[in-house]
């Protein structure tokens, strides 16, 4: 094994390692995507060697196949596959990887093209064979392009683009400070072509678009669209901004006011507060087997939100000691949640020994010791140190 090792280095350093090999020629395939030549790798002829998508309207998807055909007389393995560069390109679930070919025969992988951006990209399928250094390489590309009417066969806009809104600004009045308060923008198309909302650009971070208006977004010729605002200020007074629309073709661009006035808090702390009590007192647990006897030791951590905004509780994770440990600490809890101001939730925490032991925290060291994260912004990672005594096991 150690003499393979250092082939597979001496291969790597020397720019020795095996590729595929592409032949000359180009096809068509009956499905109207570009294919060139074959790729040779590892005793499989993989074909086409390149595909091009062609031009794909922004959110559709475009499917492509690769046959990969073993030429040795004997079964071969395809031992991995994946995808490398722009996201937009996927390899599709029909196969299980890897994958077992006989000799002389032939497989199917297919794979995909989802634009989510105008304009060309590129990818890279790499395969890979057992007992092969190195990948069989099959480039793809494609470009997305506008949809409907709007585009030709080039991916080039025609027609004349308007876009109107309404109301043409807006304004959200006055709320209390860390509230939030929202409003509706109609989008409408009064053009005689389709146009692309590409990009939303909002120059203040107090307003900002509802994420269930997502882009790129194609509104037809005629048809309307309504995109949610919010408004939601940290700090007090006028708030004002500039929604910038950016469209395909840039012509139907349109840009929209923004107002609203942040009033006094109507909070006392103003921010959500994490406590901390558990099942034995205080901020620390420990915890002992029922009666002192056996080698399972229970106990509990309620986290409440003694703060006046919404908390998140993201993470809760027991770190154990890595060197002298006679048993193991273990967290169970309903997962992340958002408490409201005065609300609760219960993480349990057990403890189960191999022998009769004495488990201590060691906090510097960060072992035997259970951290809770949360949105919290006095203190957003909690630390609850964890000991156990468990002198009566069998």
């Amino acid at each position: 094994m150690r003499n393979l090792t250092v082939l597979c280095l001496v291969l790597f350093c020397c720019g020795d390692v095996p590729v595929g090999t592409k032949e000359n020629g180009d096809t068509e395939s009956d499905s109207g995507v570009e294919e060139e030549s074959s790729v040779y790798f590892g005793g499989f002829e993989i074909s086409p060697g390149s595909v091009d998508f062609g031009n794909v309207t922004l959110g559709q998807t475009e499917e492509a196949t690769l046959t990969l055909t073993n030429t040795d007389s004997t079964e071969s393995m395809i031992s991995n596959a994946f995808v490398s560069g722009d996201s937009a390109f996927g390899l599709l679930d029909d196969v299980e990887i890897p994958l077992t070919v006989s000799g002389e025969s032939s497989t199917v992988l297919t794979f995909s093209f989802t634009p989510a951006e105008l304009g060309r990209t590129h990818a890279s399928l790499s395969l890979g064979v057992a007992g092969e250094v190195g990948y069989g390489e099959i480039e793809l590309t494609g470009k997305g392009k506008e949809g409907g009417s709007a585009s030709d066969d080039t991916g080039d806009w025609t027609g004349d683009a308007s876009l109107s809104v309404s109301p043409s600004s807006v304004d959200f009045g006055t709320i209390a400070v860390l509230n939030s308060t929202s409003q509706v923008l109609s989008l409408t198309n009064t053009g005689s072509t389709d146009v692309l909302i590409t990009s939303l650009n909002i120059t203040n971070a107090a307003f900002s678009v509802d994420p269930s208006f997502s882009i790129p977004l194609v509104i037809a010729q005629g048809s309307s669209r309504s995109m949610p605002l919010i408004f939601a200020p940290s700090s007090e007074g006028l708030h004002e901004a500039i929604l910038d629309i950016d469209t395909e073709p840039a012509d139907a661009s349109v840009y929209v006011d923004l107002t609203g006035i942040a009033g006094e808090a109507d909070c006392t702390i103003c921010a959500p507060v994490l406590s901390v009590s558990t099942s034995t007192g205080g901020g620390d647990l420990a915890l002992l087997p029922p009666f002192g006897y056996g080698c399972t030791a229970t106990g509990s951590a309620v986290l409440t939100n003694s703060g006046d905004q919404s908390l998140d509780v993201n993470q809760v994770t027991v770190r154990n000691d890595t060197i002298s440990s006679c048993g193991r600490f273990a967290r169970s809890w309903a997962g992340a949640t958002t408490l409201e101001p005065g609300a609760s939730t219960t993480v349990a925490v057990d403890y189960v020994a191999e022998s009769a032991c004495i488990e201590l925290p060691y906090a510097s060291l960060n072992e035997n010791v259970m951290h809770v994260r949360s949105s919290d912004p006095a203190q957003p990672d909690v630390v609850v140190e964890l000991s156990a005594t468990v002198l009566l096991c069998e």
